[in-house]
């Protein structure tokens, strides 16, 4: 009885010094960001969204043009920044960072497709206040295209990015991926691991700031993306999209299913592939992808 009890305590020593050396670790890392943090903070909106305060930016005169990041560690609106001062030449930009990322707010929150949908269109109904043009990518476009089915209304043109949830229920979460989704959503462990995952080493200084800003409940969209729990199926709410779309992809990725997918659903969709980019074009070439935008939406 008295060795169970002696291992019992010693296992229960050793966890509780494991929790603590994380914990210590975690502090580290937001310390360390928030150091690090020098960016200009000058011209930041901030919207007060019914679940947080959503941080935006504003730019250029004309027709309103929203751009909408993917999700990912260290997303926010700084995707855009190759594309901003171009596409604010000729439209007011408008390009938030989504809850949980970036300078918004990371409340405690279940993060969801949903979630994100109810966003765009509340930022278009009571920040943008007119039919708008968007710009989204990855998991940010299937968002947009969830939010044109719930409100067409608000829409003039989608331009979609490298978009997901054209595989349909192959992406859905499993039993599998709810286990993964409760062990990133731990306090002190899945902020552990969202913090090795988004480490300095594994990414630039930028991101890695927009990464830890704000608290540890960045960790939570990222758990909910991990783990599935952010898919959506755009397969079917393509067909319904009855706005000009256009879908962009990076040849570098062989999206062929995927422009078949599209095509299939709907046919007047325009595609179009930039041959040696990936899965941000609009980064890797900015020109170019600049230029396909400024004569869609002309």
């Amino acid at each position: 009885m008295k060795k169970i009890l002696s291992f019992t305590l010693k296992l229960i020593a050793v966890k509780c010094a494991v929790l603590g050396a994380m914990a210590v670790y975690n502090s580290l890392v937001f310390r360390a960001a928030a150091r690090l943090d020098r960016r200009h903070k000058h011209g930041a909106r901030t919207y007060k969204w019914r679940y947080g305060k959503i941080s935006y930016i504003k730019k250029g005169a004309g027709d309103p043009l929203l751009l909408v990041h993917g999700v990912g560690v260290g997303a926010d609106h700084t995707e855009w920044e190759r594309n901003i001062e171009e596409l604010a030449g000729e439209h007011t930009v408008y390009a938030p960072d989504l809850l949980g990322f970036g300078r918004s707010d990371k409340p405690d929150a279940e993060y969801s497709a949903y979630l994100y949908t109810t966003l765009i269109n509340d930022f278009i109904y009571e920040v943008i206040g007119a039919q708008t043009n968007i710009i989204a990518s990855g998991g940010g476009a299937a968002f947009a295209v969830m939010a044109h089915l719930f409100k067409p209304q608000y829409y003039k043109k989608l331009l979609l990015v490298s978009p997901e949830g054209l595989r349909g229920a192959a992406d859905a979460p499993g039993n599998l991926h709810v286990w993964v989704k409760w062990l990133l959503s731990m306090p002190v462990f899945g902020t552990f691991i969202y913090n090795v995952m988004s480490s300095r080493a594994n990414m630039p200084r930028e991101r890695f700031i927009s990464a830890h800003i704000g608290g540890s409940g960045a960790r939570l969209p990222l758990a909910a993306f991990v783990s599935r729990f952010l898919h959506v199926s755009i397969v079917r709410p393509l067909e319904d999209v009855n706005v000009p779309l256009c879908v962009a992809w990076g040849g570098g990725d062989e999206p062929g299913d995927e422009c078949f997918t599209v095509e299939k659903a709907n046919p007047a969709a325009r595609l179009v592939v930039f041959e040696g980019a990936k899965k941000q074009p609009h980064r890797e070439q900015s020109g170019a992808f600049n230029k396909l935008c400024l004569e869609f939406f002309d």
